[in-house]
C-alpha cells in the first residue's frame, strides 16, 4: 500500500484549522479572565459602598 503525501493545500488548511482553534482557546481565556477581573473590581466597589454606607449612617447616630 503506498502512501499518498498531502498536498500543499492540504496541508495549509490542517495547520491553519489548528491555528485557529489554538488562537480562539486563547481569546476564550483571556476574555473570561478579563470578565472575572470586572466581577471582582464591582464586588469590590460595592462592598465598599457597603461600608461606607453604613459608616454614614452610623455617624448620623440612626442606630
Amino acid at each position: 500500500m503506498v502512501r499518498k503525501s498531502l498536498n500543499a493545500t492540504a496541508t495549509k488548511k490542517i495547520l491553519t484549522k489548528k491555528i485557529t482553534s489554538t488562537m480562539t482557546k486563547e481569546l476564550v481565556t483571556k476574555r473570561n479572565t478579563a470578565t472575572t477581573r470586572k466581577k471582582n473590581a464591582l464586588i469590590k466597589k460595592a462592598a465598599n459602598a457597603t461600608v461606607n454606607g453604613t459608616t454614614n449612617l452610623n455617624k448620623l447616630n440612626l442606630f
